[in-house]
């Protein structure tokens, strides 16, 4: 791994796809995998108004004069930026649109499913796009979950009225809850007539809470995710990546970006970014996750980084394939021996032959059968490179 100074230290090209991190929520969530902390730690670092948004405006300047003069996306995200106090979220938006030409970006953020505390930010017609975390309707999985956030009848009627675009993520395979819960969730989540949708099946990384939850059910996840795609394609979804629907033209473009391996811009404490230094190597990084240490980094003109690895051809060609068989146009054959200089059906050519009914081939392209779908994470592990080529 190259030195963060190594890496940052070159001209830098930033991309037109930003991510704001607010990892703070109201609550933590028992299952979540992602780093989190509450509104209290919030107020510890950014207690005077206005400061969380002057600190991501000194990261951005640190970017200067590489930034893009028009962003095609901008996420807002990692917690519950509707959430925080004294209007920051409204701040930032309106400093985006001053800073950036948005006029077509995509414009996500995050929320709960009920009235959030900044509904300004939420009336103000600066966001296009929210993406809403349900999880689920069940009171008894929402318990089970160890979740506070109840989806409010009222919100979800009528926050479509002031968002066009709405997109609620659930999960599913949640221990203990059956098919039943799972197509009642599927009713109630098209009730509300949201554009898009994102379904996971629950992973859980904590032993400690795993111990805590019944026995998994291992062909429960399989059959429920039957009911998922049954009952979405008849409700005139299409399913364009493994975990998410939509209606026709209502794609999420961030996460486009994300699986079509382009590069993003990662602001605020706990951001992952990927871009590409002044001699043209792409690099990814991680800011600090530490709220206080990020701050004092902007403020102090500094580069906020955790973490700074420069990609080689290994790890490009790896991630082009994990995440273009995300989704459901699959591996580009041209452009992977494009980038790599290699043909794909030759460099797997074994691995291939094993996994023979997991994958169909058509227009140029590799995709995953509905068999290869459901065993993602096994197809992928058995197309790494581990060894860097020589």
């Amino acid at each position: 791994m190259d030195s963060p100074e190594k890496v940052t230290g070159a001209r830098r090209e930033a991309p037109p796809h930003l991510y704001l991190g607010t990892p703070f929520c109201r609550g933590v969530c028992a299952f979540c995998n992602f780093y989190k902390t509450d509104l209290r730690t919030y107020r510890r670092y950014f207690g005077e108004e206005g400061r969380f948004a002057d600190a991501v405006r000194r990261e951005l300047d640190l970017w200067m004069p590489e930034l893009p003069a028009r962003l095609s996306t901008v996420y807002i995200g990692g917690g519950s930026p509707l959430e925080l106090p004294d209007g920051s979220l409204l701040t930032l938006l309106r400093d985006l649109h001053r800073r950036f030409d948005l006029r077509e970006a995509e414009i996500t953020v995050e929320a709960n499913p009920s009235w959030p505390a900044d509904r300004a930010a939420l009336e103000s017609g600066l966001i296009n796009r929210l993406s809403i975390g349900v999880q689920t309707f069940s009171p008894a999985g929402l318990s089970l979950l160890h979740r506070d956030k109840i989806p409010d009848p009222d919100f979800l009627n009528r926050v479509g009225a002031l968002v066009e675009n709405v997109s609620m993520d659930l999960l599913y395979d949640i221990p203990g809850m059956g098919e039943s819960v799972v197509r009642d969730d599927l009713e109630r989540a098209l009730a509300y007539g949201p554009k898009h949708l994102s379904w996971y099946g629950l992973e859980i990384t904590s032993e400690n809470y795993r111990r805590r939850l019944p026995a998994p059910d291992p062909a429960a996840w399989e059959k429920q995710r039957g009911i998922l795609e049954a009952g979405l394609g008849a409700a005139g979804f299409h399913r364009y990546e493994l975990s998410n629907w939509a209606r026709e033209g209502w794609e999420s473009r961030h996460n486009r970006a994300y699986w079509e391996c382009k590069p993003y811009l990662g602001i605020g404490p706990a951001a992952w970014g990927q871009a590409v230094d002044g001699e043209g190597h792409p690099f990814r990084y991680l800011n600090t996750r530490h709220p206080g240490f990020w701050r004092d980094a902007v403020e102090g003109g500094k580069w906020p980084r955790e973490e700074t690895e420069r990609l080689g051809t290994r790890e490009l060609a790896n991630e082009f394939v994990f995440l273009s068989l995300r989704t459901t146009e699959g591996l580009d054959l041209g452009e992977y021996e494009r980038r790599f200089g290699e043909a794909f059906e030759v460099k797997f050519a074994p691995a291939l032959g094993r996994l023979n009914p997991c994958f169909i081939k058509e227009n140029g392209h590799f995709r995953l059968s509905e068999r290869g779908a459901l065993y993602y994470n096994t197809v992928c592990a058995d197309l790494m490179i581990v060894e860097e080529p020589a």
